[in-house]
C-alpha cells in the first residue's frame, strides 16, 4: 500500500515538475498489472491528482487512464507477465495517445527509449512491488 503512495506520488511530481513524459501513465499500468479491479480506485485518483498538479481539466486523466484499466483488463490474457511484446506494444500506443492529447507532442526517439527503458524497468520490479495474482476474477458486489 505505501509503496503505491510512494510511486504515484514520486511519478506526478516528475511529471509536473522535471520532465514532460506521462511517468504517471507507466506507474498507473504497473498497479492495473498488479491489482487487477482492485486498482481502479487507485488508477482514477492518480488522474485526479495529477490534473490538480499539473493544472488540467479535472477528470481528462482520470478518464483517459480508465480507459486504459477497461483495455487491459478486457485483454487480461494477453496481458501476462509472459507477453512483454503486447504489453511493450501498449505502453507504446499509450504513451504515443498521452504525448498527443496532454503535451500535444509526438512519439520522438527521446521519448520511445524513455518509454520502453521505463516500462521494461517497471515491469521488472512488477512481482516485487505486487504479488502477481494471474488470472481473471470476477466482481463481487
Amino acid at each position: 500500500m505505501i509503496n503505491l503512495i510512494i510511486l504515484t506520488v514520486t511519478a506526478i511530481l516528475a511529471e509536473t515538475i522535471f520532465y514532460p513524459f506521462p511517468f504517471t501513465l507507466l506507474i498507473v499500468i504497473t498497479i492495473i498489472l498488479g491489482m487487477g479491479y482492485e486498482s481502479l480506485i487507485w488508477v482514477f485518483l492518480s488522474g485526479i491528482f495529477l490534473d490538480i498538479f499539473a493544472l488540467r481539466t479535472i477528470g481528462l486523466s482520470s478518464i483517459f487512464f480508465l480507459i486504459l484499466a477497461a483495455l487491459i483488463l478486457r485483454y487480461n490474457r494477453r496481458f501476462q507477465l509472459a507477453n512483454i511484446i503486447y504489453i511493450m506494444f501498449f505502453i507504446l500506443i499509450a504513451v504515443t495517445l498521452d504525448l498527443l492529447i496532454f503535451y500535444s507532442k509526438f512519439l520522438t526517439f527521446n521519448y520511445f527509449i524513455i518509454s520502453v527503458s521505463v516500462g521494461l524497468l517497471l515491469l521488472y520490479f512488477l512481482p516485487v512491488i505486487f504479488r502477481y495474482r494471474g488470472g481473471r476474477k470476477k466482481i463481487e458486489v
